[in-house]
């Protein structure tokens, strides 16, 4: 899956996320060329099902976990979560506050971007 499709995936379903690193550096201007997609969200329930849902395919997992157990869709433990470190069929996943709270507005011909 190419970066596009996959930010693409996620706006169309709604996911309020940031993009980060090499990428976010790529789009504020730097001529670094970085191969990798570092993504992280806004937590909260309504945002993490929306995620689920943009994700499910794509067999998300428990990252830092013992024995990387599937995803699931629970309030309960979707008001808890303070990190979220996922893996994927198309990578690595990361969601924590910080991040989307200090993120900048990028104008976008599109879509409202934010980059962290």
């Amino acid at each position: 899956m190419d970066f596009l499709a996959l930010l693409r995936r996620l706006a169309d379903r709604g996911v309020e996320f940031v993009i980060v690193g090499g990428y976010a550096s790529t789009i504020l201007g730097s001529d670094l060329l970085t191969q990798d997609l570092e993504i992280c969200i806004r937590l909260g329930p309504g945002n993490l099902d929306r995620l689920y849902d943009a994700i499910e395919d794509l067999h998300p997992r428990y990252r830092m976990h013992p024995g990387k157990p599937a995803l699931t869709r629970d309030a309960a433990t979707a008001d808890a979560i303070k990190n979220l470190y996922l893996l994927t069929d198309v990578g690595h996943w990361t969601a924590w506050a910080p991040c989307w709270e200090s993120a900048t507005m990028m104008p976008s011909s599109q879509r409202r971007v934010r980059s962290g």
